[in-house]
């Protein structure tokens, strides 16, 4: 079973590597990481013991980022916080630990900004008020009356 499985892995054929990297158990899954196909990589990030995942943070595809910043444990994620692709940086907001928010409260993209200020803490909030994009200055507005804090 082992000659085959490394087979496939090794595969010419993209189709079958990916149906492997679905497939074979967890514990073969390291063996896939650097595979040429990022299909099979992305795939390889979803099913891959956590502790494996920060050996992928600087994947040059994006696709590949988002899965491992979907399930990298927290504290490697301020890794990816200026990544070039804004959904790899919106899915960093959303699971970042609070104290790295104020890093991208000025993210160029609103829909970052927008988890910011939905998580960031109100001490930072303030200086979030005035930014229109996304209804960004209205979930500040909200925010701050829940907290009876006045501007």
């Amino acid at each position: 079973m082992t000659n085959k499985v490394s087979l496939s892995i090794s595969d010419e054929n993209a189709d079958v590597r990916l149906a492997v990297a679905k497939r074979i158990g967890v514990a073969s899954l390291p063996q896939m990481m650097k595979d040429r196909d990022v299909e099979v990589r992305r795939a390889v990030a979803y099913r891959i013991k956590p502790c494996y995942l920060s050996q992928m943070l600087d994947d040059e595809e994006r696709e590949v980022r988002r899965a491992v910043a979907e399930r990298v444990d927290i504290k490697e994620l301020p890794f990816l916080i200026e990544d070039y692709d804004e959904n790899v940086r919106y899915e960093v907001a959303q699971r970042i630990l609070p104290k790295y928010l104020p890093k991208m409260m000025k993210d160029e993209k609103g829909s970052v900004r927008w988890v910011v200020a939905k998580r960031i803490a109100l001490k930072y909030l303030l200086r979030m008020k005035d930014d229109d994009s996304w209804g960004i200055g209205r979930i500040v507005k909200e925010r701050l009356a829940k907290e009876g804090v006045k501007k």
